[in-house]
């Protein structure tokens, strides 16, 4: 593909120019191995490691308590639930708005599938430190300087926490380094825009794909071929599935999956990886009461709801023809009862299990189920109070003549004519004047016979003047349809103004646009 333009080195705030995710002058950055059951993954920085910008983002520091502040409350893991554990210790890298959109945008051409406790010192975490100010010389003054507290040994969060602008040159400073004189064990966790958990290495692998010469060559922060890199990642394939809103599934509904070539992550039956050639997923037998009388499978987010027997979401992987070039890879499988979801009852309830009572959601396969002006409700109601059955309408006000108004039937074929000509009339009556202005008036253009197409319709917009911008504008106008000789009288008001002349000699500007 060609470079994207401008390049997004020149949009500053808004770059969505990538970086690499671990530098160091000479160990071997770490490789991300497939997630756990919660969809972080586990690594070890080694000592001067750095956790580099993936690209322009803010930085945050907090401590994990039962209760969230409000910037954690919202991320969650695999299964739903509130992502990290109390007492641990987070530093939030969050992508600025329009850079994460950008990336988003940038995904668009990418393969389908269906297709630790907190350390004893954060300066420790810190690169580049001592970067405190002055007057920083107490251990709670230096946490309050990064939006948190300090009492004792446990760290706890301000009212208000710190937003550190981060870029992914190599030239600036990184996320966090590892300056704790040993290796650190961490966990590193991706989330979405709603904050659920998606596979860390998956995103190295799709951000990697984006900046290769073949979609986006020139998406890459830095110059030096070392550093055009996001992070390493273990090969592998991870499918979540999940509710139609990528929240958690219901117990009834993952007890009835029937999984090929697809292994649990941890013991749990929400996450999977593909330990075959041909993963599916189809339903065991129905049981009684029926949980899922009218299933439906769909890849997230752009996949079509569909049935088990012709849900195809992994088509993109295993499809020979069109070799896939990701070989780590996260999607999200959404499994539905249509029945439940729509009516909000199981089979377990009575009247629900009960074929007489049941209410049963239907497809609309109406033509046209939605109506979109008031002249084609009308239509519908005239049409059913006209068929020869019962029918009764019922309303607290109805004019005598209610109804669709029919358009006319222009069969104007003439050609339009290159200049027009046209006379123009006061209105008798209309208008209100002074002694120095004029409001409310009206005048009438008469296009006498032939001067325009015969069976046209004329629409007229006077203009008006903004007085407070000086800007033109078009105001109400009005509209008329020519006869069979050609001839038209269109009705329309004239901007309010200074008074003119009385003279009906005396010539006065009009301003308006034609239209046919």
């Amino acid at each position: 593909m060609p470079p994207l333009v401008p390049a997004p080195s020149s949009l500053h705030l808004a770059s969505p120019a990538l970086g690499p995710w671990f530098r160091h002058a000479s160990a071997t950055p770490p490789t991300l191995p497939l997630p756990g059951r919660h969809l972080n993954v586990e690594i070890t920085l080694n000592q001067d490691m750095e956790w580099g910008a993936p690209a322009l983002g803010l930085r945050s520091y907090f401590s994990v308590t039962a209760t969230r502040v409000p910037a954690l409350r919202g991320l969650r893991r695999a299964d739903g639930e509130q992502a990290f554990t109390p007492g641990n210790f987070v530093v939030l890298f969050t992508l600025l708005p329009e850079v994460e959109l950008r990336l988003w945008n940038l995904t668009q051409p990418l393969a389908q599938p269906e297709g630790s406790a907190a350390p004893a010192a954060l300066e420790n975490l810190r690169p580049n430190t001592p970067d405190y100010p002055s007057d920083a010389t107490t251990d709670d003054l230096r946490a309050n300087f990064l939006g948190l507290t300090f009492s004792g040994s446990t760290f706890g969060n301000a009212s208000n926490p710190v937003s550190e602008l981060i870029h992914p040159s190599t030239s600036r400073e990184a996320i966090l380094e590892n300056k704790t004189g040993s290796p650190l064990p961490v966990s590193l966790w991706c989330f979405d825009y709603r904050g659920r958990a998606v596979d860390p290495g998956a995103v190295a692998a799709w951000w990697t794909q984006m900046a290769t010469p073949a979609l986006w060559s020139n998406l890459w922060e830095n110059t030096a071929t070392a550093d055009q890199r996001t992070a390493s990642v273990a090969p592998g394939r991870v499918v979540h599935f999940v509710s139609p809103h990528e929240g958690p599934l219901s117990a009834d509904i993952r007890a009835r999956l029937t999984l090929t070539d697809l292994a649990e992550v941890d013991s749990v039956d929400y996450l999977y990886t593909t330990s075959g050639p041909a993963p599916a997923v189809a339903l065991t037998a129905a049981p009684s009461p029926d949980t899922m009388p009218l299933p439906r499978i769909a890849a997230l987010p752009n996949g079509n709801y569909t049935t088990p027997a012709t849900a195809t979401p992994f088509a993109g992987w295993t499809n020979a023809g069109t070799p896939f070039p990701m070989a780590r890879d996260y999607m999200r499988v959404g499994v539905v009862d249509m029945e439940s979801h729509t009516v909000g009852l199981t089979r377990a309830d009575a009247a629900q299990a009960d074929p007489r009572r049941r209410v049963t959601p239907q497809r609309n396969t109406s033509g046209a189920p939605v109506l979109f002006n008031t002249d084609a409700v009308n239509t519908a109601a005239m049409n059913a109070l006209q068929a020869g059955a019962s029918a009764i309408a019922m309303t607290p006000v109805m004019d005598t003549h209610w109804g669709a108004n029919v358009p006319a039937a222009l069969t104007g074929t003439d050609p339009l004519p290159s200049t027009l000509v046209f006379d123009v009339f006061k209105l008798a009556g209309e208008g209100a004047t002074t002694t120095a202005s004029a409001t409310d008036q009206k005048i009438v253009l008469r296009f006498d016979a032939g001067s325009v197409p015969a069976d046209a319709w004329i629409r007229v917009w006077t203009h008006g003047r903004d007085t407070t911008t000086g800007r033109r504008f078009r105001m109400d106008g009005g509209a008329a349809r020519s006869d069979a000789m050609g001839r038209a009288y269109v009705v329309l008001p004239l901007p309010d103004g200074t008074r003119g002349s009385d003279d009906p000699a005396t010539p006065v500007p009009l301003s308006c646009d034609v239209f046919f």
